[in-house]
């Protein structure tokens, strides 16, 4: 009977891995929290709560939360990648804290990082204010 023939390692090196980095759509690309609020703070003269506790019994927090218009604001993250906010255990969860925002009278704006940029939601905030007066 025949011995199996043993390969040896290939001498040729490896080809590094190249991990390549998402295009951006420019400066407006990954939403950041402590940018909005200066923008805001800019643009409309509103003073903005970064990571806001607003209910006393649970750990929730609102990302960005503008008292004068009694406005949350929600960014989302993990949106392609299975995060936490789209696996089902995160998602009715997000699902109760969202009702709670609602009840409590606050509207609730969501974004997304990958899809939205500062201006969307500067368009949005002007839109909304211009709305309240009337």
């Amino acid at each position: 009977m025949r011995k199996p023939k043993i390969l040896k390692k290939s001498k040729t090196k490896k080809k590094p891995v190249i991990k390549l980095k998402p295009k951006k759509k420019g400066k407006n690309s990954l939403i950041n929290a402590k940018v909005l609020k200066a923008l805001i703070l800019e643009d409309f003269k509103m003073d903005c709560i970064l990571e806001y506790k607003f209910y006393d019994t649970r750990k929730w927090r609102i990302d960005i939360f503008i008292p004068d218009l009694k406005v949350a604001i929600e960014l989302e993250g993990g949106v392609y990648t299975y995060g936490r906010h789209t696996r089902p255990k995160g998602f009715l969860a997000d699902i109760e804290k969202y009702n709670k925002i609602s009840i409590l009278g606050l509207k609730l704006l969501r974004y997304a990082h990958v899809e939205h940029t500062y201006n969307d939601i500067l368009k949005d905030l002007k839109e909304l204010i211009d709305n309240g007066k009337e």
